[in-house]
């Protein structure tokens, strides 16, 4: 057997009813978590080591921080003018005007910050082609037509340019003579 009626009336809750703006509001701000959660995993995607890799707080963060500071500013001079305790008479001439001189100071810090804001990635250097080249041969060539063959380990002195390499000979060609040590 059941309750009688008026039992069940008391011991039960009212079924909640939601209005029209209270589910758009609930809806909006949703979405608006799901969207800005969307474009933060994209733009914070790591990169490499390679200049203008990843996503664009990697890239640029100069520009994302003065981003966020703008939507910051403008966030807060919509607030302070539309919230419900402002004694606001023109609320939307005061919005323009405060919306105006939020993006006027966001133009001058973006100009005269320091070393640029954006990032100017320039590629690197292109090297040439290494070549692989043989050890020298001990045949140099002291004047034109003449050439000298000095065993490694030898001292070669020539007017004006000495070289030497501890160990045997001397060569000298000013005079042409030429002196061994053993």
């Amino acid at each position: 057997m059941s309750a009688p009626r008026s039992r069940r009336l008391r011991n039960q809750s009212a079924p909640n009813t939601r209005t029209r703006r209270e589910l758009l509001t609930a809806i909006g701000g949703v979405a608006g978590v799901l969207l800005s959660t969307a474009v933060l995993v994209w733009a914070m995607r790591p990169g490499n080591f390679n200049p203008g890799t990843g996503g664009i707080i990697h890239r640029q963060p100069r520009v994302t921080l003065w981003l966020a500071a703008t939507v910051i500013a403008l966030a807060t001079a919509v607030w302070m003018v539309l919230r419900p305790d402002a004694k606001v008479r023109e609320p939307v001439r005061t919005l323009a005007i405060s919306a105006g001189g939020v993006v006027v100071v966001a133009v001058v810090v973006m100009a005269t910050w320091h070393s640029s804001l954006l990032r100017d990635y320039t590629p690197p250097p292109t090297l040439p082609p290494l070549t692989t080249t043989s050890a020298p041969a001990a045949t140099s060539t002291t004047t034109p037509g003449v050439t000298t063959t000095v065993p490694p380990g030898a001292t070669t002195t020539v007017p004006g340019a000495t070289t030497t390499v501890p160990g045997a000979a001397t060569t000298t060609v000013a005079g042409a003579t030429t002196s061994t040590s053993g």
